[in-house]
């Protein structure tokens, strides 16, 4: 295969450091989403290693969802996951329309039902107060990547539970129908592990290690949060990022 770029090889922990070969491969050869690898043998010869570990190698590239391969014909460029940036109070259809990726929403409920301990306490109301529980399926390309619960405040949005969601953004119905701009909120990113139903759902292995976000939102101006969410996350799919700032010491 002429006219490719292949990094220099060095003396290294095999699998990590083949890994760290082959994606630099893709990086300085510019391969685009789905663009073929070279062959085994060619890697194999170029770089002086065995099969078995470079087959390790991109094993463990198909597992990070970097790589992928069809039975026969070789390895390629996977598509790239979609960056989620975690200050980011966009609705997540803008976020992944922006990157070129098909989201679809599939509504798997939406009902009232009464605030137990857990969302009372985060929405900072009373046990038995009533909620609208949303909870949704998100496809990207066709694949379950995202499974979301979202539970408002019906004390300052009701009526909300009224609206498909199939066809209507959460965000944009709150923001143009009941006058909720979400300005600002708090969450955190933990690694679980797929429950049997989260399994079922995102198609994935039960026990397969998944993101798990959760967090609550706050209308500008106001002090009680209208919004408590959790996200279950399928990592092969989507990724996260955040922009550090130092903090000022005071005087």
């Amino acid at each position: 295969m002429e006219g490719v770029i292949l990094p220099k090889k060095k003396t290294f922990n095999p699998k990590n450091e083949i890994v760290e070969m082959v994606e630099a491969f893709m990086e300085e050869n510019q391969l685009k989403e789905h663009e073929k690898l070279p062959s085994e043998r060619f890697l194999c010869e170029k770089w002086n290693i065995n099969r078995t570990t470079l087959r390790s190698a991109l094993a463990r590239l198909i597992k990070e969802g970097k790589v992928y391969s069809v039975s026969g014909i070789g390895y390629f460029v996977a598509e790239k996951k979609l960056i989620r940036n975690l200050q980011d109070l966009r609705p997540l259809m803008e976020i992944a329309k922006e990157q070129g990726k098909g989201l679809k929403t599939e509504v798997l409920s939406s009902q009232v039902v009464k605030a137990d301990k857990s969302i009372a306490r985060n929405l900072e109301i009373e046990m038995g107060d009533e909620v609208m529980e949303l909870i949704r399926l998100r496809h990207l390309k066709g694949i379950p990547a995202l499974l979301e619960y979202s539970y408002i405040n019906l004390s300052v949005a009701k009526g909300i539970d009224d609206y498909d969601f199939n066809t209507h953004s959460l965000y944009d119905m709150l923001e143009t129908v009941f006058h909720i701009k979400p300005s600002a909120g708090t969450q955190r990113v933990s690694i679980s592990y797929a429950t049997k139903n989260e399994s079922q759902l995102l198609q994935i292995p039960e026990e397969t290690p998944v993101f798990f976000l959760k967090g609550i939102t706050y209308n500008e101006g106001q002090k009680a949060p209208f919004e408590y969410f959790k996200s279950i996350i399928r990592s092969d799919h989507v990724t996260f990022f955040s922009t550090l700032r130092r903090k000022e010491e005071q005087g």
